[in-house]
């Protein structure tokens, strides 16, 4: 039951990960700015914009953060579920 708790509270920090990463990059930009300091300059072509490259990719890897996210939190709740319904 607590392999299946933790694997509960992982999935949904992964979702919420994702989500923020796929559709809200300002914040995810402050964010992981916040957590790991500055953004090396090689990943900017100019001072206020990202590279198109990097800004497709961050949206390409968040959309699949959060549907693996997704997928382990349904497993999980699944899996609680069925373990209290016996």
């Amino acid at each position: 039951m607590l392999i299946l708790l933790g694997m509960l509270l992982i999935g949904v920090l992964a979702g919420i990960w994702g989500f923020i990463m796929c559709f809200l990059p300002a914040r995810w930009d402050r964010l992981t700015e916040a957590l790991g300091g500055p953004t090396p300059r090689w990943m900017y072509p100019g001072p206020k914009s990202l590279a198109p490259i990097v800004k497709a990719a961050t949206r390409a890897a968040g959309m699949l953060i959060c549907i693996a996210g997704c997928w382990f939190t349904y497993i999980a709740a699944l899996e609680i579920y069925r373990f209290l319904t016996r």
